[in-house]
């Protein structure tokens, strides 16, 4: 598998944070794929969560990416991350998977 950089990852994804109000604190949205994915801070544990929710693309109420991603911008309980290096190691790894690479060390 082809090995990818943090920084690599930002075309690839906007990322929401909303502060632990809910277990799956991250929503993750492919920029390419319009996959939308939940995370905890640790989406491999039994004891988190990491999960494909939806595409927003084609599943999804907002109809389409663009749509959807204003929403949650919009949205008072929800930051986007700007600074990826700031997201959790393993989070991070779980969007490197989705986009089938894995994460540099």
């Amino acid at each position: 598998m082809e090995k990818i950089t943090v920084a690599e990852l930002k075309p690839f994804y906007t990322v929401f944070d909303n502060g632990g109000a809910s277990f799956d604190r991250y929503t993750l949205v492919g920029l390419k794929s319009g996959e939308v994915l939940a995370a905890s801070e640790f989406p491999f544990s039994p004891q988190g969560v990491g999960l494909h929710c939806f595409n927003a693309e084609k599943d999804s109420p907002y109809y389409g990416l663009k749509s959807f991603l204003e929403e949650f911008r919009s949205r008072k309980d929800e930051t986007e991350v700007k600074d990826f290096s700031s997201l959790p190691r393993d989070v991070l790894r779980f969007m490197a998977q989705d986009i089938d690479r894995t994460l540099e060390d």
